[in-house]
């Protein structure tokens, strides 16, 4: 048996102790078998006079001596190769964790991309984790400002021909950055670029405390989970805002259920580039989801605000809001759902409600999913247009 790791260092700032640094292990799921193969996709055998009995036909193909280049090519369909900016690459996380088979078929997660997972030994809670990156993230800008200076011509071209060790531009350069590491107890400022959440049901109410809990996200990352039915979010509120941040980076959130809290589930804002995927928000208090000021251009996805496969359902006012000159698209199949909001009965709630600077793009086949919706209907919307 093997076991197979993807480790991940994060160092620690003021809310955590700095003596030593946290380690995050993501291991894969243990697999006990006499030969190589997918234990996820065989099933149960008997043994009836030396003959095994297959029970699905898919064991067949994992068991196969052809198996390691079959799933190679069957990935190279299923999965879009990482593009330049890192992204595609959730999915084979996942998937590389599930056996030994799709760890070999499918392509190395980059070392310089690296996940958490949670629960966590060192985090108690999800927003304790997420507070803890965004400070992170702060202080390594603030890094990058301290080191940078503007040099005279002399200066440039004293390091024109490259990194010298002995250039004293250099040299200061290098003094500073490790003055404000020590100064901010920076021991590795590397900051994962995705946290995996494992099954479960993450509460934030206590008993003396029945207030939802806002998690502000301030920086580009992709938080997911294997299955939104398995994981579920109650009480918490994602807060989204990168401002200053590049278009060639996004904010994602996949794979999740976000239930029973008392504002909105997701707040969206000053976002160029943001993907929601099969997410489900159930019994918000107020708006189900809320992007302003989200997504640039529709001419690329990755400056623009995507939602796919997301349902939407029992919101007190509206199912969806968008404002403040956003370029949103929806995208999907028949998993897309926004109905049954609006259950306060405003005639002032819509399912979708669009003001007069946003646009909001989709296909006829999902404008037709969002029905059934009360208050003042299904529709609030001013550019909407069909493709």
């Amino acid at each position: 048996m093997t076991d197979t790791t993807h480790d991940t260092t994060l160092d620690t700032t003021n809310d955590v102790n700095t003596n030593e640094a946290v380690t995050y292990k993501n291991t894969m799921a243990d697999t006990t078998c006499d030969t190589a193969h997918d234990t996820t996709l065989d099933t149960t055998t008997v043994n009836t006079n030396e003959s095994v009995i297959i029970k699905y036909p898919l064991t067949k193909i994992a068991n196969h001596g052809y198996s390691l280049t079959w799933f190679k090519m069957i990935f190279t369909y299923l999965l879009p190769p990482p593009n330049s900016k890192g992204q595609n690459n959730d999915d084979r996380f996942l998937l590389r964790r599930m056996c030994r088979l799709f760890h070999s078929a499918l392509l190395p997660i980059p070392e310089t991309e690296t996940y958490v997972t949670f629960p966590h030994r060192r985090f108690a809670t999800l927003q304790n984790l997420i507070s803890h990156l965004n400070t992170k993230h702060k202080l390594k800008t603030a890094l990058r400002a301290s080191t940078k200076r503007k040099l005279t011509p002399r200066q440039r071209r004293r390091c024109s021909g490259g990194a010298r060790k002995n250039n004293p531009i250099n040299n200061a350069c290098l003094e500073r950055l490790n003055s404000f590491k020590r100064q901010h107890n920076i021991v590795n400022d590397s900051i994962p670029v995705g946290i995996v959440i494992e099954p479960g049901t993450y509460d934030s109410k206590t008993p003396n405390d029945d207030k939802t809990c806002n998690i502000p996200v301030t920086f580009p990352i992709s938080i997911f989970a294997k299955d939104h039915a398995t994981t579920i979010i109650k009480n918490l509120r994602f807060s989204i805002n990168t401002t200053c941040i590049t278009t060639n980076k996004q904010v994602c959130v996949k794979n999740l259920t976000f239930m029973d809290t008392n504002y909105a589930s997701i707040f969206a804002k000053n976002t160029c580039s943001l993907l929601l995927a099969n997410c489900h928000v159930l019994n918000c208090g107020t708006t189900g989801i809320i992007l302003t000021n989200v997504g640039g251009s529709f001419d690329n996805d990755d400056e623009c605000a995507i939602l796919e496969n997301c349902e939407v359902k029992l919101s007190k006012n509206n199912g969806l809001s968008i404002s403040h000159a956003s370029n949103v698209k929806i995208v999907g199949d028949k998993k897309t759902c926004i109905e049954n909001n609006c259950t306060s009965q405003s005639k002032l709630d819509f399912g979708v409600s669009v003001d007069s600077s946003s646009t909001l793009r989709m296909s006829v086949e999902v404008q037709n999913t969002i029905q059934h919706n009360d208050g003042g209907g299904d529709f609030e919307h001013h550019r909407v247009l069909t493709i």
